[in-house]
């Protein structure tokens, strides 16, 4: 549960730099994409800036991941 937790963390940290520049976000939404319940997790995540919390526009599951995901 430790590892799983940090790596929530860490996730959520990572979307804070990548699509958080200055004060606001530099995307206009978030579509969550996953297999696993994951997905989910961290878009309910206290750890995930409420900025981008507000700009989740869908999670969706996806059977693979990668470029065959995405199609």
């Amino acid at each position: 549960m430790e590892k799983r937790a940090a790596y929530v963390k860490k996730v959520c940290e990572k979307a804070k730099d990548v699509f958080i520049d200055g004060d606001k976000p530099n995307v206009e939404a978030l579509i969550k994409a996953g297999a696993a319940e994951f997905k989910e997790v961290i878009a309910k995540s206290a750890t995930l800036d409420s900025r981008l919390t507000k700009i989740i526009k869908g999670i969706i599951d996806v059977q693979y991941g990668g470029m065959n995901g995405l199609s």
